[in-house]
């Protein structure tokens, strides 16, 4: 288990390159009734990337100088790149994390989503809500204990109130999470309606305070 924060992490958006990596991150860090399935994790790749974010470590290649040390190169580049953090979201119609904010859309035999059913009817990511449901908040076990998800967390913040993207972003935690959370700024909104997996949760939200870099 790492003793220390690791060297060369980089925060950047996920995508469907990223499928696999997200998937074993989720396997490694959710008990099998938690996980979002494959299907899940691609659809919320494809239709709303920019609502997901990454803690990678980068592993560059290297050359040997002159006394045969190994040395980064002058143009750096990334040779391998592992998925340790992970906040994986969708915009939500209910201001509550819900069943149907987690699944799929049906699609058109095009494999787009029906944009022709009404918001209020619609399951999964809604683009027109406020709302920004996170369905993943994750650090991989080995790397636990170094504040990696607060730095995640903060960064990914951030990047939502530098954009028009929602008004709130709202989560479901286990109880013993309940500090963690309330440390980060969330509101504790009480017992969750919401049976994901089976299991009781609570209902968390935070607002996004909008900022102008100009």
């Amino acid at each position: 288990m790492s003793k220390s924060i690791p060297k060369h992490i980089c925060i950047r958006p996920v995508t469907l390159y990223d499928l696999q990596k997200c998937l074993d991150l989720e396997e490694a860090c959710f008990p099998e009734s938690e996980r979002a399935s494959r299907d899940k994790v691609a659809y919320r790749l494809k239709y709303c990337p920019e609502l997901s974010s990454g803690l990678f470590i980068r592993t560059f290649e290297e050359n040997k100088n002159k006394d045969d040390e190994y040395v980064l190169p002058n143009h750096s580049s990334v040779k391998e790149e592992k998925l340790i953090g992970l906040i994986m979201g969708t915009k939500c119609y209910d201001d509550r994390i819900t069943e149907r904010s987690m699944e799929i859309p049906k699609l058109t035999t095009e494999g787009l989503v029906d944009t022709s059913i009404p918001d209020n009817d619609k399951v999964g990511h809604v683009e027109s809500a406020s709302n920004i449901g996170i369905h993943s908040l994750i650090i991989h076990p080995d790397y636990r204990g170094q504040n990696l998800a607060t730095l995640l967390f903060k960064d990914y913040l951030q990047k939502m109130s530098q954009q028009e993207v929602g008004s709130q972003i709202i989560l479901i935690a286990h109880e013993r999470l309940v500090p963690f959370y309330e440390k980060l700024g969330f509101n504790n909104l009480g017992p969750s309606q919401c049976r994901h997996g089976g299991e009781s949760w609570i209902d968390f939200a935070i607002p996004i305070v909008h900022v102008n870099d100009d």
